[in-house]
C-alpha cells in the first residue's frame, strides 16, 4: 500500500524550535546517549551505524500535529501556534531499531527497573526539546516505538529529525527533531 505514503518532501513539516543544522564533523561523530544511571549502569553511547547494525523493523504511521484544525478554532477565539487548517496530517513508512532493542542493548532489565520504581522513558533533543513516555510503552513487545533512521526507505530528512528521532505508533507523540539522549527516570 505504497500509494498512502507521502514522500518526503510532501510530508508536513512543524518544529517548536529552529531546525538543527549538523555539521559534517557532528554527523560522522554522533552518538546516541542512553543514560541508565537511576540504575547504576553507566552511560552507553550508539553511533548511527551501531543502530543500523541492529534488527531493522519498519512501522506505517499517519502522523497529525495536535493544531490541525487551529485554523477553524481561530475564526472563533485566537489561539496560540500555527494557525493550521486542514494540512498538517502525513503517512509514512519510518526505518530504524526498535525502541526496547536499544534499551536492552544498554543493559536495561525491565523488571530491575520497575522494582526499583522507574517508570519514564525521557527524550532530549539536540536543540534542548524534551519528551517522555511510558517505560512500558517503550518496552513493549509489539515494537512500534521505534529509534528511526529512515522515512520511505530514505535516510531520515533533516526536517525530520536526521540522524535519528523517535517514532511511537498509536500516541499523540513523535519526537520529530535529532535526537542525542535517553535517560531511565522516576
Amino acid at each position: 500500500m505504497s500509494y498512502f505514503h507521502l514522500t518526503c518532501k510532501l510530508f508536513y513539516i512543524r518544529h517548536h524550535h529552529p531546525v538543527p543544522l549538523l555539521s559534517e564533523e557532528q554527523i560522522r561523530d554522533y552518538r546516541l546517549k542512553v543514560d541508565l544511571s537511576e540504575l547504576g549502569l553507566p552511560v552507553k553511547e550508539f553511533s548511527l551505524e551501531d543502530l543500523k547494525a541492529m534488527p531493522k523493523h519498519e512501522v506505517v504511521v499517519t502522523l497529525q500535529c495536535s493544531g490541525n484544525r487551529r485554523g477553524g478554532y481561530n475564526e472563533i477565539k485566537r489561539t496560540s501556534g500555527t494557525s493550521w487548517y486542514q494540512g498538517a496530517i502525513s503517512t509514512a513508512k519510518w526505518g530504524g531499531v526498535k525502541l526496547r532493542d536499544v534499551l536492552e542493548a544498554a543493559g536495561l532489565k525491565e523488571g530491575v527497573a520497575i522494582e526499583k520504581g522507574l517508570e519514564h522513558v525521557r527524550f532530549q533533543s539536540i536543540d534542548g526539546l524534551k519528551a517522555s513516555i511510558d517505560l512500558a510503552k517503550a518496552m513493549s513487545l509489539y515494537g512500534d516505538c521505534l529509534v528511526a533512521y529512515e522515512m520511505n526507505g530514505e535516510d531520515l530528512p533533516r526536517d525530520h529529525g536526521f540522524p535519528v528521532s523517535i517514532c511511537l505508533n498509536h500516541s499523540a507523540k513523535f519526537f520529530h527533531v535529532a535526537l542525542p539522549y535517553l535517560q531511565i527516570e522516576r
